[in-house]
């Protein structure tokens, strides 16, 4: 597999998806995730598949800058349309260890004309408890490029209250296992309260993860939540299928629910809107 995806890198078999984050109380479109796939022999493989993998070779150098390309030269393309999208890229922790990052990071933008602050760099928990000095360091340098930061899964990890007041962080992305069951189990509905309350009293944006029904959507509006992403909005899909997508659905705004409704009994009723159409 190592040696089939060293090769897919070569011959540009990989592909970006995109997923559009829309602001919840405005239903605007805020930004776009990139994620990896794999089209080989005519099918899409899984990242599950590929991902783990690259992580734990050299591959993962090459593999993140050909994604910063691509996506960067997707913005390009849509700045060129009048139409700047703030995207997101996932990064590995051998990222935030490899000292070169950040001046990749940098020619890379210089190459596609993308100003950096349409760059979001996404880091798992995971990612900054393997060596929490060198991570740090390395997302400051990020951070000075004038590119933006987000915690990824947030919630799902082991990020101290007091190493989170250290990092340059702009975001967090509450991790989906609590959005998804927030309408069966009040305690995780009460977890994802509690980390929008402390991501915005820490000046954060906070973007909520696996949205898949009009309730969730619903919920997370009377929770204050900023952003959301999920397969009731859109699924991750082409780029020149997202440009079709974008021009033909007209966002609409959920009634949100009060914060007593959300938090208690998570059963607002959903409104007439419905960001899947």
């Amino acid at each position: 597999l190592e040696s089939h995806l060293h090769k897919a890198i070569e011959r540009d078999e990989l592909v970006l998806h995109y997923q559009p984050k829309v602001d919840v109380r405005g239903a605007k479109m805020v930004g776009v995730e990139a994620l990896m796939r794999w089209r080989r022999n005519g099918v899409l493989v899984p990242p599950g598949d590929f991902i783990p993998m690259a992580e734990h070779t050299a591959l993962i150098g090459p593999l993140t800058r050909h994604v910063l390309s691509t996506a960067l030269a997707q913005v390009r393309t849509w700045i060129d349309a009048g139409r700047p999208l703030p995207i997101a890229i996932n990064l590995s922790a051998r990222n935030l260890h490899d000292e070169d990052f950040a001046s990749q990071v940098a020619g890379l933008l210089a190459a596609h004309d993308v100003p950096a602050d349409l760059l979001v760099l996404e880091v798992t928990e995971s990612a900054l408890t393997i060596d929490p000095e060198r991570a740090q360091q390395m997302l400051k340098r990020l951070s000075a490029l004038g590119v933006r930061i987000s915690i990824d899964d947030f919630g799902a990890g082991y990020t101290s209250l007091g190493q989170l007041t250290k990092l340059p962080v702009s975001e967090l992305k509450i991790d989906r296992s609590f959005v998804m069951t927030m309408a069966e189990d009040p305690g995780n509905a009460m977890i994802v309260q509690s980390v929008i309350d402390l991501g915005h009293n820490l000046g954060m944006t906070l973007v909520a993860e696996g949205v898949e029904t009009e309730q969730s959507l619903t919920t997370l509006a009377g929770l204050t939540c900023d952003v959301a992403q999920g397969y009731h909005i859109c699924r991750p899909i082409p780029a020149d299928a997202f440009d079709v997508w974008c021009a033909e659905r007209t966002l609409t705004v959920p009634r949100p629910a009060r914060p007593s409704e959300a938090s208690s009994s998570i059963t607002a009723e959903a409104s007439d809107g419905d960001l899947a159409r």
